[in-house]
């Protein structure tokens, strides 16, 4: 089936639930509308540009699909945040995992800093193969938590930018696989460093831990410490995980 084929079904599909997903809209109670309606407009620009490369009319109802204009009218336009410090005496511990869906390889990043924005921890690690991004995420909150509870690195908070990590911190139990195990641990921890959550950020407030977790996936490094920074990556490190 051609890519063109594939737009054309895709959009028999939604057209069908078309006026019942856009009333929905309009009273704001779908979930996973955001997909949709970006799904929507990235069909909508390719057969668009389709059309003008080849000047001819496209047989498809992507026009006549229209989103309610209070649904954009109800979307904020996101301010990016630097990473900030935390209060003085805590420390913070940014996480991020880095994921080749095609050779299954992954790797983990942890950054603890101090309220001056002081590197005194961290860890890259590759891992040759793994299951899925969320795995590596899960193990990335895991291993930061075993370097605070193992080093005394406390009082500590954690940020991710994976909010299926962070809402699995808050709602753990009841699930019996590796992933779910892996969360069990992180909250287990949690119960013993005192004060300590996870809480997301976007991707520009945890650049240093996905910076250093690329690091580890590209020349495959396994890398501890608390402290001074290992002379193997100290160069790196001041230089791209001051942010």
């Amino acid at each position: 089936m051609t890519k063109a084929q594939k737009e054309g079904s895709w959009l028999t599909e939604v057209t069908g639930v078309w006026p019942a997903f856009t009333s929905d809209l309009e009273r704001g109670s779908v979930g996973g509308s955001d997909k949709i309606v970006w799904q929507l407009a990235s069909v909508r620009g390719r057969v668009r540009k389709r059309r003008r490369r080849t000047g001819l009319e496209d047989a498809t109802v992507v026009d006549e699909l229209t989103v309610p204009k209070s649904y954009w009218a109800g979307i904020k336009r996101r301010v990016p945040k630097p990473w900030l410090p935390p209060p003085a005496g805590w420390l913070k511990a940014n996480t991020d995992g880095a994921f080749d869906p095609h050779s299954k390889r992954q790797s983990l990043g942890v950054l603890f800093k101090d309220h001056d924005g002081v590197v005194v921890a961290g860890r890259c690690w590759f891992i040759p193969r793994a299951s899925s991004a969320e795995e590596m995420e899960a193990l990335a909150g895991c291993m930061a938590c075993r370097l605070a509870t193992d080093h005394g690195l406390f009082p500590v908070s954690f940020e991710s930018d994976c909010l299926t990590l962070v809402n699995a911190t808050k709602d753990s139990g009841g699930n019996l696989s590796i992933l779910g195990r892996i969360i069990d641990d992180i909250v287990a921890s949690l119960q013993v460093l005192l004060g300590a959550s996870f809480s997301h950020v976007y991707r520009e407030s945890n650049t240093a831990a996905y910076k250093l977790a690329n690091l580890a996936l590209h020349s495959r490094l396994d890398v501890s410490w608390v402290g001074s920074i290992p002379p193997s990556i100290k160069e790196f490190v001041l230089s791209n995980c001051n942010c």
